[in-house]
């Protein structure tokens, strides 16, 4: 049995991270494309990912940066090409959102500290 104290807590951040889901710029993205007909599984931990279309076998991956209004796609399959349908309709929902859309391949050298995990899943 969960203690009440422990049982608060869990409740607290479950409060907490529903309403930066409704307030945040992210959840908006979130929802958008759910609206469009692009199921994404949400992850917030170290930062926030979006992944197309299951977390164990992404196709397509968008670390989302609110602060920077950056998505950074990472293309899992090789195959999937940048004028896919998805991933064309992903960038126009983005943008029109105000988000700067860039692939990690298109990332300045000079990359911020934020991006180093990403980085390291593409070495």
């Amino acid at each position: 049995m969960v203690d009440s104290v422990q049982d608060k807590r869990t409740r607290h951040v479950i409060e907490n991270l529903q309403k930066q889901y409704k307030t945040e710029k992210y959840g908006k993205l979130h929802r958008t494309l759910f609206k469009h007909g692009i199921r994404t599984e949400l992850y917030i931990g170290d930062g926030i990912e979006m992944y197309y279309p299951y977390f164990y076998k992404p196709v397509l991956t968008l670390q989302v940066l609110d602060k920077e209004n950056l998505v950074i796609l990472y293309k899992h399959e090789p195959k999937l090409k940048d004028e896919s349908p998805i991933i064309k309709k992903i960038r126009r929902i983005a943008k029109s959102l105000n988000y700067k859309v860039m692939q990690i391949n298109e990332l300045p050298e000079e990359k911020p500290e934020h991006f180093c995990m990403w980085l390291d899943k593409e070495d």
